[in-house]
């Protein structure tokens, strides 16, 4: 008696094929359905930037080293816009005014 098998024998149970469980598929998703990325490659714009430094962080990606600081100091990343007259940024601090 050795293995699964002889355990089996045993209790008088029918030994299955363990291997390969009868879970159902998983559906397949069709690679048409997804929309390709517009901005993929493109260097994104940056949306606050340090009134000390100058420096800039996109809001992509890890966050910048100054505005860390800042944040751990108590202040908040919408303090920080970049004030352009086309850009998203300036929009939300114009509606903060």
């Amino acid at each position: 008696m050795a293995g699964a098998g002889g355990v089996a024998r045993l209790f008088g149970v029918e030994v299955v094929e363990a291997s390969r469980p009868n879970f159902p598929e998983k559906p397949s998703r069709a690679r048409s359905a997804r929309k390709p990325r517009v901005d993929l490659g493109r260097k994104a714009e940056p949306k606050y930037r340090d009134p000390k430094s100058g420096e800039t962080w996109s809001g992509r990606g890890r966050r910048a080293a100054w505005l860390k600081a800042y944040l751990d100091a108590g202040s908040k990343k919408e303090e920080f816009p970049i004030r352009s007259s086309s850009g998203r940024a300036f929009r939300c601090w114009l509606a903060s005014i």
